[in-house]
């Protein structure tokens, strides 16, 4: 509990203020009375993930000092990024799983992050990926299977997770017309 004089100001847990950092990443709360406080993050940076912690605070009286004033608590509070990444299956349409198809992995913004090619069991796995957006756009289809050049489009938004897509290719087919004639 927070008390000022014989008056309790505020109730151990209770809400004291809401914040919003500004664009250095600083929150400033005012006119705390002395007491402990803890501070919580409600909501993380887009594209980081949400700090679980409490930051400790003491909002102490120096004597020597007419000035109430924070005690340093020697934290910063840093959010992680948020990393994830896709899995792609690429298939003949039914059951057959296809290697040595190969993708490009583009950003939202069309740049090229890199060259990647399914595996013997017809899977590829992207390298960990930042928050955002992205496409695979497939570059050659495995030999006798039509390319399909159409971007798969995916958002990275949680930490730690994996996509799963399915790209199908559709099996070359011809049609052959022999005409058998007589030699006499």
């Amino acid at each position: 509990d927070i008390y000022e004089g014989q008056k309790k100001i505020y109730l151990s847990g209770e809400l004291v203020g809401v914040e919003i950092t500004n664009s250095v990443g600083q929150v400033k709360f005012h006119n705390l009375p002395i007491g402990e406080y803890y501070a919580i993050e409600k909501e993380a940076p887009r594209g980081y993930q949400l700090f679980t912690g409490k930051w400790f605070i003491s909002v102490k009286y120096d004597s020597t000092n007419v000035k109430t004033e924070v005690t340093e608590t020697q934290k910063t509070l840093e959010n992680e990024v948020i990393y994830g990444r896709v899995n792609l299956v690429k298939t003949d349409g039914k059951h057959a799983l296809l290697k040595d198809a190969i993708f490009e992995l583009y950003t939202s913004n069309d740049e090229l992050i890199t060259t990647l090619e399914t595996n013997e069991d017809g899977i590829l796995i992207t390298p960990d990926l930042r928050y955002g957006s992205y496409y695979l756009k497939e570059l050659n289809a495995p030999i006798g299977y039509w390319l399909d050049p159409t971007p798969i489009p995916f958002t990275i938004e949680d930490h730690d997770k994996t996509l799963y897509v399915t790209a199908p290719n559709a099996l070359i087919e011809a049609k052959i017309h022999v005409s058998k004639v007589d030699s006499e």
